[in-house]
């Protein structure tokens, strides 16, 4: 180990690297331990021990990987060191000392792999911190976090890696003379298959690591890895020498290429035609003997046979998106072309488009149709390190806009006639059939609305339930993890940067212990006020992933602190990185205002978060108290006039000083409070993460593994509640998310009462004080409103009336508003409707009830108090 600056790469101690360098001390370390203890940590390797540096975040680099290992077959799985959580990073190997200094990447410098040895570079391990600020960790063979290697335990890079990274060695096998016998023909036949079986072990191993760890390819790199592996066998198939033909190199990639949603089979013949033609030309050199090559004498040999192979050409591939009118054979589209000379046929042709192909990312939600990209499409955003925030809106699709999108994805075109062509032909053969031709066209609009009107007629559009950017569980407990639509839970699955590593079906102890240190590293800098407090923030972390399992509503989240610079907003931030979502810099004041924020966000927006960041005052929104028992949400679309019904499918948070909550709101709220018990927090400097919000998002792929974790361990232990669920509608929520946190060994409950905001009700607090004056003079009789304000004394009368025992002041105060001046019984209607309002409902252990039905002299009334 060498030290190295704290955050940085770059310089280790000097002449301890390179060809020649010193080896390194016990009191070397010692030393450089106590005089820099937060120094990033170095690796020089061990004479037998290797490293594989690929930057899979590139192209390139994906690229690079996909070349060697179809030269050499594929590497097994191993420890890696990196901070990223793309499946980039230093792969580490055992190999024969001897042999460690000759290893040389075949392509050159810059190549886009490099080999770190004894005699070249080192590794940066963690726990250092990297210059953008994300963390350096160690990944198992499995691609979960793990602890460092020891040197036995890494696998041995195989010999033809060794060999193929060894110059003498290639030069060695070059130099090689080979006779023309049967032995030779089975070496170029074995030389034939070791490329095939490259090829296949190449499609198949990102085919599976894809699948483990979604993350570690970008963009369409089912283009890029088909093409190369279908460029590599076509060359061999294009020389004389190889038994290899086209027709089997076809077979070879439509059975093992890998597929997704947005590459299908007929993509997949798209990057084969591509591939031979760019290798038109072009044929794989075999390996030669010294005076003989072994193309030479195999040639010799097959014509001493008079059996030279012909190549034939390629199969044409199927055409893509071919729409034949039905009962008439015509074809209305082939690939993108589209035929709209008639518009019923043009209408046949899009409801059976709509929804897959270049259409794909068209959904039907809530009766209308709805757009957002999905993976590889255009407007999606692949994964990027360090961004959490939500990659797709949701667009709302008018007929409009549906031709519109057709226009632009396809070649749009109408036929008619040929005038000139068709005068020739007639010229030659009156007979000669009219001769047409394509001329650009505008999609027409009555052929989408056809379909826009009836999305549900439409065999491949989908019903759209949300969209999801982190693996989320289904009802069943299983988990989503393949990007693109679920058909079980109609959700679409787009990931954004940081996603997790490979989630054990049953965690083990060690796994679950791992993912909780990760939670208590990140949480370590906030001073909960309890353990209960902390459990909290630990289940709105959890809780996104849960709606499925376990549909909203949610209560609403409450970050609160008693003074600014706490670090409330610090922890709301973390939700929006993890999860995706939105912060909002205050909840608006009026009604009508909220009720439009709310529908923008659940009707366009993807995230899994609302924040309403630093709320003050009382917080009194009969909106927001609906919305937090309701699975839907109805209102006006923002700028339009149309009524929407839309999935409350979110986690919705506010964070405040000594938030003040109203009415029903002081019962639907899960709190965590913080307090760092100092003046000024503000202005602290001793914290164990600096950079909490980059630290977060640049480890946002470990912080989502390790609450997945949590989850699938309890799924995966049968689910079991450590208690009976309350009968209100956030019970079975509450229950699960404490029976995740219990079996973890987290201390603390989530949503323990002893946490949970209290009411404050000026409104509330007015009216039971006004029942307890009437409680205590009217005794349990039954009275009217006008009866009640007879006994009111007014504030302008003097000395007591014995008649009169209820003072004025002790009506509610919205009553009097303005009021003060009138006589109390002229208030007995406003007095009447407000008892209607509020009957039967509890003010302290007090409630009015309607003792009788209406009788001449009105309604009367009864104050009871619970027993």
């Amino acid at each position: 180990p060498l030290p190295l600056p704290h955050g940085q790469k770059t310089p280790p101690p000097g002449g301890t690297t390179g060809r020649g360098a010193r080896d390194v001390s016990f009191p070397d370390v010692q030393a450089w331990i106590d005089s820099d203890p937060g120094a990033n940590i170095a690796l020089r390797m061990p004479k037998n021990v290797v490293g594989l540096d690929f930057d899979l975040y590139k192209d390139s680099g994906v690229s690079v990987q996909a070349e060697l290992e179809a030269a050499f077959g594929p590497l097994p799985a191993t420890w890696r060191s990196s901070a990223r959580r793309d499946g980039s990073g230093i792969f580490f190997f055992r190999v024969d000392p001897e042999r460690t200094d000759a290893l040389r990447d075949p392509r050159g410098s810059g190549g886009g792999m490099e080999i770190i040895r004894w005699s070249h570079r080192y590794a940066v391990v963690a726990p250092s911190l990297h210059p953008e600020g994300l963390t350096y960790t160690w990944y198992g063979p499995d691609g979960a976090p793990s602890t460092a290697p020891r040197v036995d335990d890494l696998p041995e890079l195989p010999q033809s890696w060794v060999d193929g990274l060894t110059p003498a060695a290639r030069a060695e096998h070059s130099a090689a003379t080979v006779e023309l016998t049967q032995a030779g023909l089975a070496k170029v036949d074995a030389y034939t298959r070791k490329a095939v079986d490259g090829v296949i072990a190449r499609l198949q191993a990102m085919t599976a690591a894809a699948t483990a760890d979604p993350t570690r390819y970008r963009g369409e790199p089912w283009d890029q890895t088909t093409f190369y592996c279908a460029a590599r066998l076509f060359e061999f198939a294009r020389a004389e020498w190889c038994s290899l033909t086209p027709d089997d190199v076809h077979q070879i990639v439509l059975t093992h290429a890998p597929r997704d949603a947005g590459f299908d089979d007929e993509r997949v013949r798209e990057k084969l035609a591509s591939a031979w033609r760019t290798t038109e030309g072009k044929a794989a050199a075999p390996p030669t003997g010294g005076g003989q090559s072994l193309l030479g004498a195999f040639m010799e040999q097959m014509a001493a046979q008079q059996a030279a192979p012909g190549a034939p050409a390629l199969p044409a591939p199927a055409a893509p998106g071919t729409t034949v009118a039905p009962g008439t054979g015509r074809v209305i589209a082939h690939g993108n072309e589209v035929d709209v000379s008639n518009h019923a046929l043009a209408a046949h042709w899009l409801r059976q488009e709509i929804g897959s192909g270049l259409l794909s990312g068209v959904f039907y939600r809530k009766g209308e149709l709805v757009y957002t990209p999905q993976v590889g499409q255009e407007g999606y955003l692949p994964p990027r390190a360090g961004r959490g925030e939500a990659a797709a809106s949701i667009t709302v699709m008018t007929e409009h806009d549906l031709q519109a999108r057709i226009q632009h994805r396809y070649d749009v075109r109408r036929l008619e006639e040929d005038r000139a062509a068709t005068k020739a032909a007639r010229e030659a053969d009156p007979d000669a059939p009219t001769v047409w031709k394509p001329k650009p066209a505008i999609f027409p609009l009555e052929s989408a609305k056809v379909v826009a009107r009836a999305p549900d007629d439409a065999p491949n559009l989908r019903e759209l339930h949300g969209v999801v950017h982190t693996p989320t569980f289904r009802a069943d407990g299983s988990l989503i993890t393949q990007p693109g639509y679920d058909d079980e839970s109609k959700l679409l699955f787009l990931p954004t940067g940081g996603q997790p590593g490979a989630i054990p079906d049953v965690p083990t102890g060690s796994d679950v212990e791992l993912a909780v240190k990760w939670l208590d590293f990140m949480l370590q800098d906030f001073d909960f006020v309890t353990e209960h407090d902390r459990a909290t923030y630990i289940g709105l972390l959890l809780t996104p992933l849960l709606r499925t399992l376990v549909p909203p509503p949610y209560k609403l989240g409450v970050i609160e602190a008693h003074q600014p610079g706490s670090g409330k907003s610090f922890l709301a931030r973390a939700l929006t990185s993890i999860h995706g979502g939105t912060m909002h810099a205050e909840l608006p004041g009026e009604e009508p205002e909220l009720q439009k924020v709310i529908g923008s966000f659940l009707d366009t927006q993807t995230g899994a978060v609302v924040v309403f960041d630093n709320v003050t005052g009382l917080v009194r929104s009969p909106t927001l108290a609906g919305l937090l028992t309701s699975p839907t949400f109805q209102g006006r679309r923002l700028g339009s006039s149309t009524l929407i019904e839309a999935e409350n499918d979110r986690l919705w948070v506010i964070t405040g000083n000594n938030a003040a909550l109203s009415g029903d709101l002081g019962r639907r709220n899960a709190r965590v409070r913080i307090d760092p018990g100092v003046p000024n927090p503000e202005a602290r400097t001793e914290f164990a993460i600096d950079d909490f919000e980059g630290w977060v998002r640049g480890n946002r792929g470990t912080l989502l593994w390790s609450l997945l974790v949590l989850v699938r361990h309890w799924v995966a232990r049968g689910g079991v509640l450590i208690e009976k669920p309350a009968g209100d509608s956030y019970g079975r929520w509450v229950t699960i998310v404490r029976s995740i946190e219990h079996l973890a060994g987290i201390p603390g409950t989530f949503d323990h009462p002893s946490t949970r905001a209290e009411a404050t009700d000026p409104e509330a607090d007015d009216f039971q004080r006004f029942l307890e004056v009437v409680d205590d003079v009217m005794k349990g009789e039954s009275w009217t409103a006008k009866s009640l304000l007879s006994r009111v004394r007014h504030p302008a009368a003097l000395g007591d009336d014995p008649t009169k025992p209820i003072p004025f002041d002790a009506l509610p105060g919205d009553l009097l508003r303005g009021k003060q001046a009138v006589e109390p019984t002229t208030l007995a209607t406003t007095l009447g409707r407000w008892l209607q309002n509020r009957k039967g409902r509890y003010f302290g252990d007090l409630a009015v009830h309607q003792a009788s039905s209406r009788t001449m002299h009105g309604i009367y009334w009864r104050v009871e108090r619970y027993k």
